[in-house]
């Protein structure tokens, strides 16, 4: 009794040769990029609107990795400071009051 498998290995063919296994994803990347190259005209118009539109996406977009990057950094740099520092160093201890 055979076992099947998702991964077929390679079989010999009649002429004695081996034979590789068929990529199914292969074919889907080259029917895409076959359709892809394959277009027409679109005609397509970009009233003020939409370029505001994207213009507004891509500077929410810089605003929100600059964020999610700088909270990182601010929670990499308090625990650095809290377990680094030397005791009795006043720029790491976080009870000193502001003058």
């Amino acid at each position: 009794m055979r076992i099947l498998s998702l991964h077929r290995a390679a079989r010999p063919t009649p002429a004695g040769g081996l034979r590789r296994p068929a990529r199914p994803w292969f074919a889907c990347l080259w029917l895409a990029l076959v359709c892809g190259t394959y277009g027409s005209a679109a005609h397509a118009y970009l009233d003020p609107g939409t370029g505001s539109i994207l213009i507004q996406g891509l500077l929410a977009f810089v605003a929100t990795v600059m964020t999610f990057f700088g909270t990182i950094r601010n929670y990499v740099r308090k625990w650095m400071t809290t377990h680094f520092s030397k005791p009795g160093n006043a720029a790491a201890d976080d009870t000193t009051p502001d003058p």
